[in-house]
C-alpha cells in the first residue's frame, strides 16, 4: 500500500519493475504465507487496471522468463504491449557493428590499424563477428571485446590488435543454443509486430512453431 501511495504521489512518473517473475511469479498459486502473497499479487492486478492511473503513471516491465509469470499479470490492460527485447539477427552487421561501437566508447578501448580496416570484411577481423551466422548477444560481444584487450595487454600492447581479435574470436564461444530459445520465447509472448525488429517479424508470425520451440 505505500508503494502505491508513493506512486501515485509522484505522478506523473514512470515505475520500471526489473525480473518481474522475480517478485510476481508465484501469481496467485502461494503456499506457507497464509495466501498472503496472493493477497498481494490481488493487489497488484486491481493496481495496474485501475483508472487512475491513466495518463499519469506509465508502468514497465523486464523479464526473461515470461513462462512463469501468471497470464493475468500480463493480459492487456495491465500491459499492453509485449515488446521483445532481442539481438542482432544472424549476419545483422550494422547492428553488431552499432553495440561494438558503444562497447568499445564504455570501455575505452582502441583497434589498431590492421584491425580497423577489416570492419568491412566478410569473414576476417572484425567482419568474423559482425557477418558471423550465429546469434550473438550484446553481453557476448562485450566478452569478446574483453577478451581481444586482454590478449593485447598480455601481448604488451595499448592497443587490439588483429591478432588478438582473431584469437579471442577462436576462444570465446556464443550461447546460440540457449539465445535462439530465449528469443522464440521472447516472439512468443510479443503482441504487436510493429515494435519487433523486421529481420524477426517473419517467425514472430509463425505462432505454431514458436510453440514448439
Amino acid at each position: 500500500k505505500q508503494f502505491f501511495e508513493f506512486v501515485e504521489a509522484a505522478a506523473p512518473c514512470i515505475v520500471f519493475i526489473d525480473e518481474i517473475e522475480s517478485a510476481l511469479g508465484s501469481g496467485r498459486v502461494t503456499s506457507g504465507d497464509s495466501n498472503t502473497g496472493g493477497r498481494m499479487f490481488s493487489s497488484v492486478l486491481q493496481w495496474l487496471s485501475s483508472d487512475r492511473l491513466l495518463g499519469r503513471v506509465f508502468v514497465i516491465a523486464a523479464t526473461n522468463r515470461p513462462d512463469l509469470i501468471d497470464t493475468a499479470l500480463i493480459r492487456d490492460g495491465r500491459f499492453d504491449a509485449k515488446i521483445p527485447c532481442l539481438p542482432p539477427g544472424p549476419g545483422d552487421a550494422s547492428g553488431r557493428g552499432q553495440i561494438l561501437k558503444a562497447l568499445t566508447t564504455k570501455h575505452g578501448v582502441r583497434f589498431e590499424k590492421d584491425l580497423a580496416e577489416t570492419l568491412n570484411a566478410k569473414d576476417e577481423g572484425l567482419g568474423r563477428l559482425l557477418n558471423d551466422a550465429r546469434v550473438w548477444t550484446g553481453a557476448e560481444i562485450e566478452v569478446i571485446l574483453k577478451e581481444a584487450a586482454e590478449n593485447a595487454d598480455d601481448n604488451g600492447r595499448r592497443v587490439i590488435a588483429r591478432a588478438d581479435w582473431d584469437q579471442a574470436m577462436d576462444d570465446v564461444l556464443p550461447n546460440t543454443g540457449d539465445v535462439e530459445a530465449m528469443t522464440s520465447m521472447a516472439l512468443y509472448y510479443a503482441n504487436n509486430r510493429k515494435y519487433c525488429p523486421a529481420e524477426w517479424r517473419d517467425r514472430m508470425g509463425n505462432r505454431s512453431e514458436l510453440k514448439r520451440s
